[in-house]
């Protein structure tokens, strides 16, 4: 099959009948009105950590709902798009992505992106704003929403482990090379450097 040339997310305009896009289901979850499942919803990433909100309308369920899982990677051919009209999108789109009658949904073996759906970015440059804007937590907020937030505790994953032993490393130098004694958390009654690094902790895991 020719699946022509990839497209990232980014660069959803510019898709046509000839282009594909690689992604990833981060997310996927019923839509549910008066007892009846009306969509299949779901926060897809490519390989550059791009997200888009996608469905699937009950009329197309018999193509797609066998093959669409949770964590899966897929090769997708012939998307359309629809713009989102009550002024809410799950991403920082302004229309979602539709799989139809005429898409094509084939499996993906060789996905490169965040396998979790989310990396860790510098401190600092959250603080001055240099992050880029496509950044998963956004750049002075976060954001959860019904079906759609994952929470990762004490997850044994790469994305955790890797920013776990680089926090370790600089909470020693915090409380080594500090002016202040060490302290329990009710012991603390104001903000210090410590707490920075745990807010940043919770951003992520939120994301």
């Amino acid at each position: 099959m020719n699946i022509g040339n990839k497209v990232y997310l980014k660069n959803i305009d510019q898709i046509d009948e000839k282009s594909h896009i690689k992604v990833r289901v981060l997310k996927i979850w019923n839509f549910v009105r008066n007892n009846k499942v009306c969509s299949i919803e779901m926060i897809l990433m490519d390989d550059e950590g791009t997200q888009y909100h996608a469905r699937v309308f009950n009329q197309n369920f018999s193509r797609f709902r066998h093959l669409l899982k949770e964590d899966e990677s897929y090769i997708v051919i012939k998307l359309n798009m629809a713009v989102v009209t009550n002024g809410f999108s799950y991403t920082v789109h302004k229309q979602t992505l539709t799989l139809d009658w005429k898409s094509i949904l084939k499996k993906c073996d060789d996905f490169s992106g965040p396998v979790n759906g989310f990396m860790f970015v510098d401190f600092n440059s959250i603080i001055e704003q240099t992050c880029p804007r496509d950044t998963f937590f956004g750049i002075g907020e976060a954001k959860s929403h019904f079906k759609v937030t994952k929470l990762f505790i004490n997850s044994d994953i790469y994305e955790i482990n890797e920013f776990k032993n680089k926090l370790v490393y600089n909470c020693f130098l915090i409380f080594y090379n500090g002016n202040f004694p060490l302290k329990t958390v009710c012991e603390i009654t104001k903000p210090i450097k410590i707490y920075c690094i745990i807010s940043y902790v919770l951003h992520f895991i939120f994301a």
